[in-house]
């Protein structure tokens, strides 16, 4: 059976455990990945077939050629809501804030459709193997055709609880299905619990080592030096792997991305709008906001990523999540906006989704901005409920005690007490519910932690990016091998659709 296989070498643990497994004589491997990970396919993976991601996102195969394959009136309308959310994900593709026009969006999504089905006939693919959930462009549309043609599917991914966990999921919708098994991988070990004691006892919130702060002059041309340090090693007028649209009347297959020096300088520009969009926000926000009104804390995620798009699907435009809000919100009630602090930091890539127009235009008198530094803590526990789409700070208000309201496909997806929200009926009832602020006993809240723990594994090996540092420390008994084969037991098991 041939096997595709998705950005598996991300993360090099992955690509060490499975890489056995996809080495068969009698079968082509197909992946896709970054360039500089062709060396570790081709040394160790028979019979593979290489595809750099520059290539894919293009719709093209691994030597640039297309895929002949007809779009019948069918497919395009069993796959609609595929449509839809790939042109939000296109977003993620655009050097400013200028969006691609209608035709352009959807010539290069029926060029994609084309890519997925060509490449699973041309090479008779039966299974694909993906590591984290597909939420780039392309690898969300080789998911969803593989669902559409029954092609089994494996999601190798993770979550944090304080520390990684490992998860083998077979979809993306109601993500980590292993949780609902009846086998327990692992026992609870009081390890386990350091991240929710100190939720739940500490004062202040103890900021995770990715927060810190960059968003100033300095980093800005700190980047920029490092961006053309690594321009010069790759080659200045190389094509580069930062895709941007550069020509909105062409076909995104018809050009190339960006050279490594222009990309440095994009980048660049695109840090400077970040800053901006930092100081903007500082304008908005509340000083010294107060806490005993009646405030609902919405608490956005960070954008782009995989938990808004596609996870939180429509919801991942929070102007839909702040309306449904505002429908039901009491005349003395109030909602206090506290920005992700990653959107202010210049690694990320904010300035896609949040224009210098964005604050103005969710601004309204119901609406309180808090200063993206404020403790968290101090703002969950005063408040009357927490929402999110899928943010992990669902997860830290239920510790302490309060009630929280989703809005997207979050991981705890299953938990018993937090409350999913279809339409604003579902916010009438959260208010009327906590009219007063109050701490509340989650009391399913902490059977299913418990559940969570038994049934993943600690990530060994989660921090290594690089496979030769990796395999250095392997070999030289720095890694827990034995926590490794346990990884690698669960992984395979799901690959071959065995129960664990």
């Amino acid at each position: 059976m041939n096997i595709l296989t998705y950005n598996i070498c991300l993360k090099p643990v992955v690509f060490e455990l499975i890489k056995d497994n996809l080495n068969n004589k009698n079968s082509i491997t197909y992946s896709i990945d970054f360039i500089n990970t062709k060396k570790y396919y081709k040394k160790f993976i028979q019979n593979n077939i290489f595809c750099d991601q520059r290539n894919s996102k293009k719709g093209l195969d691994y030597d640039k050629s297309r895929f002949d394959f007809y779009l019948n009136k069918k497919i395009i309308s069993d796959l609609f809501k595929l449509e839809l959310t790939i042109y939000r994900l296109m977003s993620r593709y655009e050097k400013d804030d200028k969006l691609f026009n209608f035709n352009s969006r959807k010539k290069h999504y029926f060029d994609l459709l084309k890519f997925a089905f060509g490449l699973f006939k041309k090479y008779k693919i039966g299974k694909i193997i993906f590591f984290d959930y597909p939420h780039h462009m392309e690898s969300l549309v080789l998911y969803e055709v593989a669902k559409y043609l029954k092609i089994d599917t494996t999601i190798i991914s993770y979550l944090f609880l304080g520390e990684y966990r490992l998860v083998v999921d077979k979809n993306i919708d109601y993500r980590f299905e292993d949780f609902l098994l009846k086998n327990k991988i692992n026992k609870l070990e009081q390890s386990n619990l350091t991240y929710f004691n100190k939720v739940k006892n500490k004062i202040k919130h103890s900021k995770p080592f990715y927060l810190k702060e960059n968003s100033n002059v300095l980093n800005l041309f700190y980047y920029l030096t490092k961006d053309i340090y690594r321009s010069f090693l790759n080659g200045f007028m190389n094509e580069s792997n930062n895709f941007v649209k550069t020509n909105l009347e062409e076909k995104f297959q018809n050009l190339s991305f960006p050279s490594e020096i222009f990309s440095s300088i994009y980048m660049f520009f695109n840090r400077l709008k970040i800053l901006k969009l930092k100081r903007i926000y500082k304008k908005f926000v509340t000083k010294n906001p107060d806490l005993n009104k009646n405030y609902i804390l919405f608490c956005p995620n960070l954008q782009p990523e995989a938990s808004t798009l596609p996870m939180a699907g429509i919801y991942s435009d929070f102007e839909l999540i702040l309306d449904t809000l505002l429908m039901e919100l009491p005349n003395d009630w109030f909602i206090y906006y506290k920005e992700h602090p990653l959107v202010f930091n210049l690694l990320k890539e904010s300035f896609l989704i949040k224009n210098k127009h964005f604050y103005k235009h969710i601004k309204n008198k119901k609406i309180k901005f808090i200063d993206y530094k404020e403790d968290v803590f101090k703002l969950i526990d005063n408040s009357n409920f927490v929402v999110t789409p899928t943010g992990s700070i669902g997860l830290e208000a239920m510790i302490r005690g309060k009630k929280v309201a989703f809005f997207g496909n979050t991981w705890w997806f299953n938990f018993k007490d937090p409350k999913y929200i279809e339409n604003s009926s579902d916010i009438k009832k959260m208010i009327n519910e906590n009219l007063r602020k109050k701490s509340v006993l989650n009391k399913n809240f902490m059977q299913d932690y418990i559940r969570t723990f038994e049934q993943t594994v600690q990530w060994t090996g989660f921090h290594y990016d690089n496979y030769e540092n990796f395999v250095r420390d392997y070999k030289n008994n720095q890694i827990d091998k034995d926590n490794l084969n346990k990884m690698k037991n669960i992984i395979i098991s799901k690959i071959n659709k065995n129960n664990i």
